[in-house]
């Protein structure tokens, strides 16, 4: 997994932690952390850990202004895989 993509899953699962919701939105910093947001999302995505991602993940081009949050909910998968592997 990606630095990018376990950052952001990382950040998924402590929401989940702390709401119970499974449902995460992430907005940008600036375009860098765009791109590796996105990025990470698309190989999440692919690889199982989220579910229901936003549109504008697989858009040929994400609005900077105003910004556009990537959202995505987590999947059984994810949260397994989290459980097992985040640093404490």
């Amino acid at each position: 997994m990606s630095p990018a993509a376990f950052k952001i899953l990382t950040q998924a699962y402590n929401h989940y932690l702390e709401s119970y919701d499974r449902h995460f939105s992430y907005l940008f910093k600036n375009e860098d952390d765009l791109f590796h947001s996105v990025n990470g999302a698309l190989q999440l995505d692919e690889d199982g850990y989220i579910d229901n991602v936003s549109d504008n993940v697989y858009a040929s081009q994400i609005s900077i202004v105003p910004p556009e949050p990537i959202s995505f909910d987590l999947s059984d998968k994810g949260i397994d895989y989290m459980r097992s592997h985040r640093k404490l």
